[in-house]
């Protein structure tokens, strides 16, 4: 059995580990956030870059086929650069989201 000594010295040691937790959530909460925010700016990154490549080559093809005489072509680079625009207007609508969230 224990005495009362050590069932005090428990439940001091208790309350000092969840003060300490309650004192660290926030710091841990903030670095988690930061963590989050880094990924979202890669993936951003990383969407745009791969947006600009693709979009870049289906320009050249379509140009190409526009220029050998495709009758569809039009309609290609019409399409195409609609896509684009949309591709590259997500990345700044999401960056304005999370300016206006912060």
């Amino acid at each position: 059995m224990k005495t009362r000594f050590e069932t005090t010295a428990q439940r001091l040691a208790q309350v000092a580990v969840i003060g300490l937790y309650a004192v660290a959530a926030p710091a841990m909460a903030q670095n988690l956030e930061s963590k989050i925010q880094n990924v979202g700016n890669l993936v951003i990154n990383v969407l745009t870059v791969v947006a600009s490549v693709v979009g870049v080559a289906a320009c050249i093809v379509a140009g190409m086929k526009y220029f050998s005489g495709d009758p569809h072509a039009r309609e290609q680079v019409k399409g195409i650069a609609i896509g684009a625009f949309f591709a590259f207007a997500a990345a700044g609508i999401v960056q304005a989201l999370k300016g206006a969230i912060s």
